[in-house]
């Protein structure tokens, strides 16, 4: 699902680059930075279970500050960022502003996109953009909100997501940009402001020619919009109980 008509690729750009000019990825006084600390231990759990073994290199894709590889950085990894933002975490070094700026000659075991593909104009073309840029045994966490579950998306702040997924969206289009899927599901995310938000998580490899099996975009997007009961039930227990889970797995 998509805003139609929706800002041009150069428009996009243009609101990033004043966003990143003002410093806007430094933490505001609202954000809640333990939050955003096991939102980094989370992504590194789930992300080096799939890493190549020996990996040392790892890239934050849209990061903001880089704050997310806090993790790899403690464990002496080279930590690249890609951004408009201009002050990257300490042990976290920008390499570029866009995709398209990122050096040719750099490869990484690692790729975090956590967050910014419902920002793109062309997520497609970012994408298969980023894949030059993944080793060929290297792995990327792409994660996005799930917004459409049981309503239309929200629009108290229109233009700044244009792309929203689901399980079987986000599937279709990692597999369009030439990615092997590993697992795609639905979760929760520890959002900076104290909440757990729905969200959906894919873990994506280079793929190796292999046919293509499209999901059902369209029947996915109506379980989404449309829960059964029993769906919207496992969504609210999930909400309940999933902290206590997550102290568990991330050290919440």
């Amino acid at each position: 699902m998509i805003y139609e008509p929706r800002p041009s690729d150069a428009e996009i750009s243009e609101k990033y680059a004043f966003i990143g000019g003002m410093g806007d990825a430094t933490p505001s006084k609202s954000e809640d930075l333990e939050r955003t600390a096991l939102r980094a231990r989370r992504v590194y759990k789930m992300l080096s279970k799939h890493m190549p073994h020996g990996a040392t290199r790892v890239m934050d894709f849209g990061g903001g500050d880089g704050r997310l590889l806090k993790e790899f950085v403690e464990r002496d990894f080279v930590c690249a960022l890609v951004d408009y933002a201009d002050r990257p975490i300490a042990g976290v070094t920008k390499i570029a502003t866009t995709e398209k700026d990122i050096p040719v000659d750099q490869t990484f075991d690692a790729i975090v996109c956590s967050h910014v593909v419902e920002h793109l104009g062309s997520p497609l073309q970012c994408l298969m953009e980023l894949r030059r840029s993944l080793a060929d045994d290297g792995a990327m966490y792409v994660e996005v909100p799930y917004e459409v579950f049981d309503q239309l998306p929200a629009e108290s702040e229109p233009v700044t997501h244009v792309n929203f997924f689901t399980p079987e969206s986000l599937t279709n289009l990692l597999q369009e940009a030439g990615y092997e899927v590993v697992r795609c599901n639905i979760d929760l995310y520890p959002h900076p402001q104290g909440h757990w938000s729905l969200c959906v998580g894919a873990i994506a490899r280079h793929g190796r020619g292999q046919k293509i099996r499209r999901k059902n975009g369209i029947a996915g997007l109506d379980r989404a919009l449309k829960p059964s009961t029993g769906r919207r039930l496992a969504v609210r227990l999930a909400r309940r109980f999933y902290p206590s889970v997550a102290k568990i797995r991330y050290g919440a």
